[in-house]
């Protein structure tokens, strides 16, 4: 956080609250995920958690992207870059290996924008049909395994009244025969 203060000034009111955020959330966790161990609704918690970090990531991205394109002024000998510029622009501006091939590369992304959009919307589509497919496989799998949990307790509880009843016919043998002893 404090490394990052020099390049991201808006994390000093950002970074207390996701702070305080993520100690929440730690706090949240011990006392009551892992306090469960045989918990039955595992999947809908591993979903919620993915929730989570997913949106976490998004708005991670919403901070980079905030950071590459946002202009943060300060005095120009506060730093060796420009403090009039976006730190998206200022990159362009390094020697960095196969720049005239990334800046080419950039050149043709601006003139070709729609067959981009084309492609990342078909991109987009496919993972959207392999997720909703993965989506049906595995709720069919969480309902084969709930049947199998089913069967195994209906199962378990047949044995269990299998036994209080050998328990009961056992105890009324002991009584039987700890009245034959005392009458002899």
């Amino acid at each position: 956080l404090w490394m990052s203060l020099s390049t991201v000034p808006y994390m000093a009111l950002i970074g207390p609250l996701l702070m305080y955020i993520h100690f929440k959330w730690l706090k949240l966790s011990l006392k009551y995920l892992t306090r469960r161990p045989f918990v039955t609704e595992t999947t809908s918690l591993l979903v919620t958690l993915q929730r989570i970090s997913c949106f976490n990531f998004v708005v991670l991205g919403f901070l980079v992207m905030a950071q590459i394109m946002l202009i943060v002024p300060y005095e120009p000998n506060c730093g060796p870059v420009n403090g009039f510029q976006a730190a998206g622009q200022m990159v362009w501006q390094l020697d960095i290996p196969l720049k005239a091939v990334w800046s080419d590369f950039f050149a043709w992304t601006l003139q070709n924008r729609g067959s981009i959009v084309a492609v990342m919307l078909m991109a987009m589509l496919v993972l959207w049909m392999l997720h909703q497919v993965s989506l049906r496989t595995n709720r069919s799998v969480v309902e084969q395994m709930s049947g199998v949990a089913n069967r195994q307790v209906a199962s378990l509880s047949r044995e269990l009244w299998r036994m209080e009843r050998r328990n009961d016919l056992l105890k009324r043998r002991l009584e039987w025969l700890e009245g034959k002893a005392t009458d002899e």
